[in-house]
């Protein structure tokens, strides 16, 4: 059972799945690893990790769900934050 069990039907469904997302403005890939909660809001947070990390620099991170998830015009276009490109295939 995941961890999760306790979220609303209506936040399940935003959840992001988890594999691998472009992030709109650098192409950059990245793999949603789990989801983690917030001790002090319980706000829900999205965990993944770069695929390509840079020399020096964060490989972790953590979002907010609706931030992960949001759409933005970016050079005069609607976009998404991050697009899901398909799971990771197991080795």
């Amino acid at each position: 059972m995941s961890s999760f069990h306790y979220l609303s039907s209506a936040l399940r469904q935003t959840l992001p799945k988890k594999g691998v997302y472009k992030h709109y403005k650098n192409n950059d890939l990245y793999e949603v690893i789990d989801y983690v909660l917030h001790t002090e809001t319980q706000e829900t947070l999205v965990y993944y990790k770069s695929l390509y990390p840079k020399k020096d620099a964060p490989s972790k991170f953590v979002r907010p769900v609706g931030l992960f998830n949001e759409t933005l015009i970016y050079r005069d276009h609607q976009v998404k934050r991050f697009s899901f490109l398909g799971q990771l295939k197991s080795s």
